[in-house]
């Protein structure tokens, strides 16, 4: 289930986000005593489902805004913008905790929706760079959550107050934590552990034991929810269940490369012979790789503690701009390094916020990247690499744009927004004046040019295919053609790239063995098996 899942606390319900048959991603909610489960109308691209504490309403991500939605019937409520879908929960006061960036503090919001304010702060001394996966506590008050740090041995499991920034750390982990009376649960390698834990002394005691074996989990989020009547769900999904695959534009496979992995995004070097990817699970530690394609070997190119992601190559080839949230005190930075991976790396942008390289320009003259803001969600901007290297802001609103490409002469900015309500790919001319043109139309993001004559614009479909625009246009006019699908293969994660010529296309596919049904266990506790 990879749109997340999530059981009732009345353990009566699950809600888990799936697609329905037609390449629609939707919210399902399937009672316990029946083997039907029916779709939640207008709940389309919905992620990560968290629960009211009296069970009625889910709440879910989706289209870089938070909602919630009554299970008795009626559509979604718009609580507030969230840009990334991090965890989220919601206690008896009508509080709901949830992250609204990859890289900084948790935010509040009000179960009737308006504005969100962070309520945590995140830590230099302990270096952390970023809140997530939130779970109340039975009080209301107190809740958990997972902290990321620099420092591998500050990343864990920390207790809060609504009423005090104060925290403590748990227990070291990489995964979000439960809470169902006696024990905090949480997964470590591959198994899912209990440990006896306190919520009025907010102490753990003794030691953890074994619950399942073989959870799966990608990045920090683990694949298991627990209600507080103590049934238990948990997803066996393979770590490693992804494979990059060539395809031609016919949709015909033509080969793998690489060993299975979690590929979160797949970047070609310019010349196709080279690969960069920043895997999100084993069996890659989570840093940036590279792939020889012609000699079939894998070498580490970064070497952190913290994550770095996001390679983007320069036009020649010689260096990769990243992105990394090593930095203390939250956001992420960028980067530069040469791809032989000779000498050290510089540090090229901070700017406070979380920033991730998204293109280089043919020319060599600008690196173009996004930057996170709770004010703004996410915006466009290009840091030039002549002159004094003042970022200049190319498209700011109160949405979300995202994913900025330039085309190959440079004239062009393809992008994805969410300003008519849902992921479309625009056009805009860069750095010159001109309007936007909206160029999907149905749904539409992760916008890819043909890099070696710009005659074609690809990008994905809400259902994930590759869809294909043909391009005319002059140096003041921008002519795209009605999209077209190029071929249905279904991209895992939105992670792909396209040769240069525009023939073949590697794609992340999800493995047939790594799609598993979700497990429901009832009375999973010790003390509850005699």
């Amino acid at each position: 289930m990879e749109g997340g899942f999530a059981l009732s606390p009345d353990g009566r319900h699950l809600a888990f986000a799936a697609g329905d048959g037609a390449g629609k991603t939707l919210l399902y909610l399937r009672p316990l005593d029946s083997l039907e489960a029916r779709a939640l109308s207008g709940t389309d691209s919905a992620s990560n489902p968290f629960w009211s504490p009296d069970s009625r309403f889910v709440g879910f991500f989706a289209t870089g805004k938070l909602k919630k939605i009554d299970i008795t019937g009626g559509p979604p409520q718009i609580l507030c913008d969230a840009s990334v879908n991090l965890g989220a929960t919601w206690n008896r006061n009508g509080i709901i905790l949830f992250t609204p960036d990859w890289n900084g503090p948790l935010y509040q919001v009000s179960d009737a929706g308006g504005t969100a304010a962070p309520i945590t702060t995140l830590d230099p001394s302990r270096q952390e760079n970023g809140h997530r996966s939130p779970r109340f506590l039975p009080d209301g008050k107190h809740y958990l959550h997972l902290s990321w740090s620099a420092n591998p041995g500050d990343t864990g499991i920390y207790v809060r107050s609504l009423d005090s920034d104060e925290s403590r750390l748990l227990v070291e982990a990489f995964s979000s934590p439960a809470y169902s009376a006696p024990y905090l649960l949480y997964v470590r390698g591959e198994t899912l552990l209990a440990h006896p834990f306190d919520p009025m002394r907010l102490e753990l005691s003794g030691e953890p034991f074994p619950v399942v074996e073989k959870v799966g989990s990608t990045l920090s989020k683990a694949h298991f929810s627990v209600s507080e009547s103590g049934v238990l769900a948990y997803h066996a999904h393979s770590t490693q269940g992804g494979l990059a695959v060539w395809f031609d534009r016919e949709g015909n496979r033509l080969g793998a490369i690489g060993p299975p992995a979690s590929y979160t995004n797949l970047t070609l070097s310019p010349d196709d012979q080279r690969l960069a990817i920043d895997p999100a699970v084993s069996p890659f530690a989570p840093d940036i790789w590279l792939m020889n394609l012609s000699q079939g070997t894998t070498s580490r190119f970064t070497s952190n503690s913290a994550y770095d992601f996001f390679p983007v190559w320069s036009p020649d080839g010689t260096r990769i701009v990243f992105a990394s949230n090593r930095s203390a005190g939250g956001g992420s930075d960028l980067f530069l390094r040469e791809s032989s991976g000779a000498g050290a790396e510089e540090l090229l942008l901070r700017t406070g916020d979380s920033i991730y390289a998204t293109d280089w320009s043919a020319d060599g003259r600008f690196i173009l990247y996004q930057a996170s803001s709770a004010r703004t969600n996410y915006d466009l901007l290009a840091l030039p690499l002549e002159g004094d290297r003042n970022p200049i802001v190319l498209v700011q609103t109160a949405f979300s744009e995202e994913g900025a490409r330039l085309s190959p002469d440079g004239r062009w900015l393809a992008y994805t927004s969410d300003e008519s309500g849902r992921p479309e790919v625009y056009v805009r001319p860069f750095l010159r004046p001109g309007g936007s043109q909206v160029i999907s139309t149905s749904g539409g993001w992760q916008p890819r040019w043909r890099r070696g004559n710009g005659k074609e614009l690809y990008y994905l479909s809400p259902e994930r295919r590759v869809m294909v625009v043909s391009v005319q246009s002059d140096p003041t006019t921008f002519r795209g053609s009605a999209p077209r699908v190029l071929f249905d293969e279904r991209v895992s994660d939105g992670s792909y790239d396209v040769s240069r010529d525009g023939q073949r296309f590697l794609i992340n596919t999800v493995l047939p063995e790594a799609s598993s049904p979700i497990q429901i266990v009832v009375n999973w506790r010790p003390e509850e098996r005699h």
